[in-house]
């Protein structure tokens, strides 16, 4: 709950630090023997297709970035061979992002 309170705050804060246009995030709970992060903060999006999307460990960029404990970047988050491809509809299709940060 603590996290939740100050998050909106933060991702303001983030936003106007580095000009990014897009912004989402969430906390992380266990799930199994993996992590998930459910999104449910969001800044700059086109619509609400990523609230609430589970990111599991693992999958996708953030899930890259959750496994290996760093920031991780693509440029083309389509096309990029590094990561799965569990959330290209909401990420590609709906919310037409290339470039993520996690």
């Amino acid at each position: 709950r603590a996290v939740d309170t100050v998050l909106p705050r933060r991702l303001h804060e983030l936003q106007a630090a580095t000009g990014l246009p897009v912004l989402f995030a969430g906390t992380t709970s266990p799930a199994g023997h993996a992590q998930q992060l459910t999104i449910d903060h969001l800044i700059g999006t086109l619509g609400d297709s990523l609230r609430q999307v589970s990111v599991l460990s693992g999958r996708g960029l953030g899930g890259a970035a959750m496994v290996r404990r760093t920031v991780c970047r693509v440029n083309d988050y389509a096309t990029t061979t590094s990561i799965t491809h569990h959330y290209d509809q909401v990420v590609v299709e709906h919310e037409r992002l290339t470039s993520l940060l996690a």
